[in-house]
């Protein structure tokens, strides 16, 4: 397949659970089917409960180059109420053995707004992460899933978690440290040190094409965004498809802007204009110049991004641009 690939990643669930000669057989036929860069990220995600040194080192000998960590807290008793398979110890061991393993290009998954959480206790978490020599950080808002145990002990006041201005000071007390210690923030919730931003996350911000393989996995090429079945019976049959569904010119330009101003780069005013013509949104240019005499936005060498300010309310911001 004459498919050019710059990044690979492997996640959607634990990877790193499986045997890694099972990455590696996918790998070789990823690379047989497609033209995998020489210099491509090739990404794997990884739990701490379910990897050790020879399976990180058996990732680093096939070439996978970057690895995502999901350690969510360093705080056990966090850990316990959002129901993680590991421990903070558990979590510092495997950022050490990825270090030794050859791995320089780390991520560490952090939750922010979990129950109990404190600006002291998420500098505690942030603090240990920055020690542990990784070179990414993605730092999530919890989000309590339906019909789980820790969103029914949260509605029923057995557990509480930060409100919208407790968690926002969390966030603001966290992103001072990262900048402080050497990590910029360049997506609401991703910060790296230079030269470490995640590749593949790029792709879906700046909306390119990129291609989904396994079961449930989704797509966006050439135009259309389609997924695969979540049943295993017919995918194994080779019924893959579940869904298609081709892009108008309104998606393409909502999904622009709703994932681009995500990034603190932003939007390129130019790309921005052309598919607001296109999806016959003639009012876009008048509202971007309000949002910029409002301190909202800010312009920097052809790109809009999201001001301080705007960032607080970037849900509205995105909204009011499109529609």
């Amino acid at each position: 397949m004459n498919i050019n690939v710059k990044t690979v990643f492997f996640g959607g669930g634990t990877p790193s659970f499986i045997d890694s000669k099972h990455i590696e057989h996918l790998l070789d036929n990823i690379r047989k089917v497609f033209n995998v860069s020489d210099d491509a990220e090739i990404s794997l995600e990884c739990n701490p409960g379910t990897a050790d040194i020879e399976k990180l080192r058996a990732y680093r000998d096939m070439g996978i180059n970057r690895l995502s960590v999901g350690v969510q807290s360093f705080n056990d008793n966090v850990l316990s109420l959002l129901g993680r398979i590991h421990n903070s110890l558990q979590a510092r061991s495997i950022l050490d053995m990825a270090r030794n393993a050859g791995f320089e290009n780390i991520n560490a998954d952090l939750m922010l707004g979990t129950p109990g959480q404190t600006v002291a206790i998420a500098r505690e978490d942030i603090k240990a992460a920055v020690s542990s020599g990784v070179s990414h950080i993605s730092a999530y808002s919890l989000i309590l899933e339906d019909g789980t145990p820790l969103k029914n002990a949260v509605n029923n006041g057995t557990i509480s978690i930060p409100d919208a201005e407790k968690e926002y000071e969390i966030s603001s007390a966290v992103s001072q440290y990262l900048a402080d210690n050497g990590f910029q923030r360049y997506e609401v919730s991703n910060y790296a040190r230079e030269g470490f931003e995640c590749r593949h996350n790029m792709i879906y911000w700046d909306c390119e094409d990129y291609i989904g393989l396994g079961l449930a996995a989704h797509s966006c090429y050439g135009g259309e965004r389609f997924s695969n079945t979540d049943d295993l019976d017919k995918y194994i049959k080779g019924e893959y498809l579940d869904d298609k569904y081709v892009l108008t010119p309104t998606d393409r330009f909502e999904e622009y802007v709703m994932l681009s101003l995500r990034t603190v780069k932003g939007m390129s005013v130019k790309k921005l204009l052309a598919l607001a013509d296109k999806a016959g949104k003639n009012d876009v240019d008048n509202k971007i110049y309000q949002m910029l005499d409002k301190g909202l936005l800010v312009i920097n060498g052809g790109f809009v991004s999201a001001s301080s300010r705007g960032l607080e309310i970037l849900n509205k911001l995105i909204l009011d641009l499109v529609y």
